[in-house]
């Protein structure tokens, strides 16, 4: 079995455990994508506990712009920056929300 049927059967066996997000989700992990992409983690420890890791600003970028097949604004960090305070003072669902 070569890399392309192992990797395939690898995401069918993850579909199976936790079906594809076809949304921004916010976890304890960060912020995911699809079947586990992490786009931004969360900060572990220090004042920013709880809130997402937005440093790798070309990467997040670069990941929702192949996911849209559309070039995405550089604002949408502003809303990602919101959205994770709203997660890190625990209001999660507005959160959400602001995704």
């Amino acid at each position: 079995m070569g890399a392309i049927e192992r990797f395939e059967q690898a995401f069918l066996a993850l579909c199976k455990q936790r079906p594809p997000s076809r949304s921004l989700v916010f976890t304890e992990a960060g912020l995911m994508l699809g079947a586990g992409t992490c786009v931004a983690s969360m900060r572990r420890g220090g004042g920013d506990a709880g809130r997402l890791d937005l440093s790798g600003e070309d990467r997040i970028l670069a990941l929702l712009t192949v996911t849209f097949s559309a070039p995405v604004s550089a604002a949408l960090l502003v809303k990602l920056r919101h959205a994770s305070k709203l997660w890190g003072q625990g209001d999660k669902s507005l959160a959400q929300i602001h995704l």
